[in-house]
């Protein structure tokens, strides 16, 4: 059984003690706590209905926690806005690709890099011509950005709407490592993609953590998930109920319960 408290947090980038919300009576999340080192992928798993979203929501601001606490390299942000939270490092993604669809690739990056840039600046990474120093600054580090996803460079200025969905969803990252966060959530990154796509995000995500950053992927392709996770917390009714490696998780008789009464198949390999 894997079921212990979690271990020392000591060189902890993210740190979430306790955390609990409720829905006009019903528990969504209670008394969650996880941790999440520099460089380490830790996995969020459960059946549907688990409270994962409600989760990550809560650690990044998008919901407010009726009890608990977050803290970010130390720093206590329980009680910051979505956007305060992203400043000092803790980012995500959604499970839906939420882009500004008339704008292109480069665009879109931009906006996060730059939120107050002025347009005129940003409308110049269209043509790629006639560039002043703001805006090749600009359009340097969002190709960086792009690249690092795993896009291809041809599609910096295409249109948002006119990406296929896996590309979109590439894109969502991109805007998410903007801010150059120490934390960087993930809600279903793999959901609706092809094999191939799938192994862009593994990549990426390998490539995310060999720069440090601490990753918190939330994701039903169990597969995934455990080729790619040094730890995985799962939950079930809005409760912890198993931590531990990948192999650990995959044995534990309170997971295979979970998955088995529920509409998923138990974790597999």
């Amino acid at each position: 059984m894997s079921r212990a408290p979690s271990p020392s947090t000591d060189g902890a980038v993210l740190e979430v003690e306790g955390l609990t919300k409720h829905f006009r009576g019903v528990t969504a999340v209670e008394k969650v706590s996880l941790y999440a080192a520099a460089g380490e992928i830790l996995g969020l798993i459960g059946p549907n209905g688990a409270g994962k979203t409600t989760l990550l929501n809560l650690i990044t601001g998008f919901q407010q926690q009726d009890a608990g606490r977050v803290r970010l390299k130390g720093e206590d942000v329980t009680k910051l806005r979505a956007h305060a939270i992203a400043r000092k490092g803790l980012t995500r993604t959604f499970q839906a690709p939420y882009t500004f669809e008339d704008e292109t690739v480069l665009e879109n990056v931009a906006r996060a890099l730059y939120p107050h840039a002025r347009p005129s600046v940003l409308s110049q990474l269209r043509s790629g011509r006639h560039l002043g120093k703001a805006s090749q600054d600009i359009r340097d580090r969002a190709e960086a950005l792009v690249a690092e996803v795993g896009l291809p460079p041809g599609l910096a200025t295409e249109r948002a709407s006119e990406l296929p969905y896996g590309h979109r969803k590439l894109l969502t990252v991109a805007m998410a490592l903007a801010a150059d966060p120490a934390v960087l959530c993930l809600d279903e990154p793999a959901a609706g993609l092809s094999a191939a796509e799938k192994e862009k995000v593994f990549a990426m995500v390998q490539s995310l953590r060999a720069r440090g950053v601490a990753i918190l992927i939330v994701e039903h392709d169990m597969s995934l998930i455990m080729r790619l996770c040094d730890r995985i917390v799962v939950l079930d009714h809005g409760s912890r109920i198993a931590e531990g490696t990948p192999e650990q998780v995959r044995n534990d008789p309170a997971v295979l319960a979970a998955y088995l009464g529920g509409s998923h198949g138990a974790p597999a390999a």
